[in-house]
């Protein structure tokens, strides 16, 4: 059940980004950004199913947020990445692998922030791709993996990029890893 089976129009659907990890002491954290007078344009990966149906409770308990949200200024476009983890058509791949989950997981992120990916979602922008990441936040289930996990990271991410790296429990046994972050792109001139 997603947004099209409850009959609401798509250009109605504002799902808001979302990462949902756990913490080591039981308590609820939120944090949210609040936007007055900017447009809000959830972005779909074009690789991937959207959340509500892929997850193995889809059906009874869907999960509603957006893989991405952009908010749309005057010359900038900030997108909001949701906490993306290891998962191709409703299942977890690379299952054992922090390497391997990282790996499919920048190529998420790389295929979400593309260029013709935020043109789709009728954004038209200069240059898009993981390069634009301002910022991310690597969640990892097992903290003997960070190591490994930041390998991977420092190969495929900009040198440059602050990444913070915290030990978190995921949503699934299968998922060892979760990242989420900002990024930041110029939009083409109107003339």
């Amino acid at each position: 059940m997603c947004s099209s089976d409850l009959k609401i129009p798509t250009g109605q659907r504002r799902y808001p980004a979302n990462t949902g990890v756990g913490n080591s002491d039981g308590r609820v954290s939120l944090s949210g950004i609040a936007c007055k007078g900017i447009d809000m344009i959830p972005i779909d990966n074009p690789i991937q199913l959207p959340p509500c149906q892929h997850s193995p409770w889809h059906e009874t308990s869907p999960l509603f947020f957006s893989q991405g949200m952009a908010l749309v200024g005057t010359s900038e476009v900030l997108v909001l990445l949701s906490g993306t983890g290891s998962v191709f058509g409703g299942n977890i791949v690379d299952i054992g692998s922090a390497a391997g989950q990282t790996e499919r997981i920048l190529d998420l992120i790389d295929a979400l922030l593309s260029t013709d990916n935020l043109s789709n979602a009728g954004l038209e922008i200069i240059e898009g791709g993981i390069s634009k990441l301002v910022y991310c936040v690597v969640y990892v289930e097992d903290v003997h993996n960070i190591e490994v996990v930041r390998e991977v990271c420092e190969r495929r991410l900009a040198r440059d990029l602050p990444i913070a790296y915290v030990q978190a429990p995921l949503c699934s046994n299968n998922l060892l890893v979760e990242i989420d972050g900002l990024a930041s792109m110029e939009q083409k001139t109107v003339k």
